[in-house]
């Protein structure tokens, strides 16, 4: 199992893990869903696999950002994923799958858990947030948090925030997944905009 960095400090993939008001660095649990250890990587593999293929397969992911929001909450069943893009002023989340009716689909740029992080261009791995000062509630029983940028060549494109109540899993493992697909997205998001510029140079050319 994958132990998590002290307190404040960045591991080698670029996050940030925040103890809880206890100080207490929770450990990760040999099961989830009442399978073994070897069981649990088999799966969040498997999960890494599928959920990076479907970003693969659509030709346009930012017109897709809803789908893989609930994709990724059926997937862990978290309490909420929000996907969110930046604009001038705004992050607006233009995939959001939540247990609960949200209040608004965005936030004023800087503001929050993903204004810090795109601030820092740290993804964090949060085990209270209710003890979290830049907290804004976004699901009913959440209790943990990832929050991830998302960077396209040095640039803030957006974040993946998700929440998770005390009973769901939420770790430094499947941190790394997140991380990854985060990964994905971003090289989707990149080769869309390739597409676009091309297209603009073919019609110019016509």
């Amino acid at each position: 199992m994958m132990t998590p960095p002290p307190r404040n400090q960045s591991n080698a993939v670029g996050w940030t893990w925040r103890e809880d008001a206890r100080g207490i660095t929770p450990g990760v649990d040999d099961t989830v869903r009442g399978e073994t250890s070897a069981q649990r990587r088999i799966w969040l593999l498997e999960t890494l696999h599928a959920v990076s293929h479907m970003i693969a397969a659509v030709d346009d992911i930012d017109e897709n950002l809803q789908m893989l929001a609930e994709e990724i909450r059926a997937r862990f069943r978290f309490s909420a994923v929000g996907i969110g893009v930046v604009t001038s002023e705004r992050l607006y989340f233009r995939g959001l799958a939540t247990n609960h009716s949200p209040t608004s689909d965005w936030v004023p740029i800087g503001t929050g858990i993903c204004g810090r992080v795109l601030r820092s261009g740290m993804g964090e791995l949060i085990t209270d947030v209710a003890n979290d000062p830049d907290y804004f509630k976004g699901s009913e029983n959440a209790s943990r948090a990832v929050v991830i940028p998302i960077m396209i060549d040095g640039v803030a494109w957006g974040v993946l925030n998700v929440e998770a109540d005390a009973e769901t899993e939420l770790d430094a493992e499947i941190y790394d997944v997140l991380y990854t697909l985060t990964t994905s997205l971003r090289l989707s998001v990149s080769r869309s905009r390739q597409r676009e510029a091309e297209h603009r140079r073919l019609r110019q050319l016509d």
